[in-house]
């Protein structure tokens, strides 16, 4: 896989040992992939529940919930059956289960989502699948209810 960076003249241009002359069209709109961790190679399997601070990649298959602080990016070979929660999530493979908290969900072309969405933006790129029920919006308020500090006689009595 090529790493793309702008020059200065504006074009996009591969770098790393291992260039290609011309763009895979499928992780065009991914993050630097030296921003990504591999946290799950596609030859594992893991059962069980995961936790990240940092940007991560999962390439293999996780039955169980992840939780991730920042990017979280679904390989193209990974299967995630569980819960997921991101602060910015890229589905590429597939994901059985709810995504919730979000800021930004990206489903890319072959990206495959069943479950509930709950997130502030959406993208699924043309190819991509989304089964189920999506919520765009901002967070839910929290209802907090205060106890009343106020002195008993200055409490106003409704009739």
């Amino acid at each position: 896989m090529a790493v793309w960076k702008r020059n200065g003249e504006g074009n996009d241009v591969a770098v790393g040992p291992d260039r290609v002359s011309t763009k895979d069209p499928q992780t065009q709109f991914l993050a630097s992939t030296s921003a990504l961790r591999t946290s799950l190679g596609a030859d594992a399997e893991v059962t069980g529940r995961l936790s990240f601070s940092a940007p991560t990649r999962i390439d293999g298959k996780l039955n169980g919930d992840v939780k991730c602080s920042d990017l979280l990016v679904i390989g193209e070979t990974g299967k995630v059956d569980g819960n997921v929660r991101a602060t910015e999530l890229v589905v590429l493979g597939s994901i059985n289960g709810d995504i919730r908290g979000a800021q930004r969900v990206e489903i890319g072309p072959r990206g495959r989502v069943i479950g509930t969405v709950e997130t502030h933006a959406i993208a699924v790129h043309e190819g991509g699948k989304l089964e189920g029920a999506c919520r765009v919006g901002p967070p839910r308020a929290g209802v907090h209810v205060l106890a009343d500090r106020r002195p008993a006689n200055e409490r106003e009595i409704d009739d």
